[in-house]
């Protein structure tokens, strides 16, 4: 009897110290646990500070490579020029020209009805012009024309082309000519004899860069003959 109790004391002791243990490999189990998925976090934002830091060096080389440099230097060569372009053409509105222009008929060398029914005349001519106040450092070139301009009962306003020229120079655009007109003055009818006309001197400045601008001065006061020549 006594041997049983002992052994059956014993075995109550065992689990009585085998039930704390347990107990505590319980609680050491979910820390365990814990500590893998902390472990697993860390690996993984190790593993995106170093695709951020691969990516920084990345951009920092490409921020550095000939192509990046070039790309920014034509980038502000562009602006340069185009600021320079626009100050340049602002530029024009400063100048304030003050052209003066004379054009005297000196001879009707004929006046006739062509077959067809329409007038038809030739003009010589005196053309004295000083233009070279409408040029300023960003003009290329000038182009003017003369033209006879005139009413009839059909048209408020018809113009005819007599004589043009392009002006290349500042030095060219003082000059006095004596011509005929370069291109014919026909009206689409027979409505010249004794009409009264107007020779316009118009320009048109062509800049460097930047718009183009157009004016004209009107001579006025000229007649033709009441009869065919």
């Amino acid at each position: 009897m006594i041997l049983i109790l002992k052994a059956r004391v014993s075995s109550n002791q065992i689990a009585l110290l085998t039930e704390p243990w347990l107990q505590f490999n319980s609680i050491l189990k979910p820390t365990n646990k814990n500590e893998k998925q902390n472990k697993n976090k860390n690996k993984k934002n190790e593993n995106e500070n170093n695709k951020t830091s691969c990516s920084i060096n990345g951009n920092t080389k490409k921020m550095h490579s000939f192509g990046y440099r070039a790309n920014a230097l034509l980038t502000f060569a562009v602006t340069i020029v185009a600021l320079m372009c626009a100050i340049a053409s602002l530029s024009d509105n400063l100048n304030t020209p003050s052209p003066t222009a004379e054009i005297q008929v000196v001879n009707i060398n004929w006046f006739q009805k062509q077959t067809h029914g329409n007038d038809e005349v030739s003009l010589t001519l005196n053309i004295t012009a000083d233009l070279q106040s409408l040029f300023t450092w960003n003009t290329k070139q000038l182009f003017i024309f003369i033209a006879a301009e005139y009413k009839t009962p059909k048209n408020a306003l018809n113009q005819v082309s007599l004589w043009d020229a392009i002006i290349p120079a500042k030095e060219s655009a003082k000059f006095s000519i004596h011509t005929s007109n370069k291109y014919r003055f026909i009206d689409q009818g027979h409505n010249l004899r004794g009409k009264e006309f107007n020779l316009t001197l118009h320009w048109h400045v062509m800049p460097k860069t930047g718009k183009m601008f157009a004016n004209k001065i009107v001579m006025s006061g000229y007649r033709l003959p009441e009869e065919y020549r």
